[in-house]
């Protein structure tokens, strides 16, 4: 059994043809056995329907098993929440990887410097509500989480 991880860029959110070739590709993936982990960080855009969750949220981890659909896990998170831990879905028999997004960013970010030419300092794109606001403004983590399309 394979694992297809999608992580989504500004295309595959932007109403058009980029979204619609993606949402195809997810079909196709989707009416087969294969494990399927699709990751959005980017809090523009409309998010990729999922079927029972309407709940808005900022950022999104499916996991779909597989041996286990329609069922999936939903990873449905705020500004305020740290992204979470999973494991990757793998062939029976295999041990699973804990995939620890947040911490993976961090650390891309930090080897990058992105800190050195990223200027996190005006108003996210799009705008927070005030309590996400102030809870990005006092938090004491060094990097934040909030990628929106250029």
């Amino acid at each position: 059994m394979l694992t297809v991880i999608a992580l989504l860029s500004p295309a595959n959110k932007r109403p058009g043809r980029g979204r619609q070739l993606y949402e195809d590709k997810r079909q196709d993936v989707l009416a087969t056995r294969t494990h399927f982990v699709e990751i959005d960080l980017l809090r523009a855009g409309k998010p990729i329907p999922v079927n029972g969750n309407g709940s808005r949220s900022h950022y999104r981890i499916l996991v779909s098993r597989g041996d286990r659909r329609p069922h999936a896990h939903l990873y449905a998170l705020s500004v305020r929440q740290p992204l979470p831990v999973f494991l990757l879905p793998l062939r029976p028999g295999d041990q699973e990887p804990l995939v620890d997004i947040g911490r993976l960013i961090h650390e891309l970010y930090d080897r990058a410097s992105y800190d050195l030419w990223v200027d996190d300092s005006g108003n996210p794109d799009p705008p927070l509500a005030a309590e996400d606001t102030v809870s990005a403004d006092s938090s004491s983590s060094s990097h934040r989480v909030c990628i929106s399309p250029p």
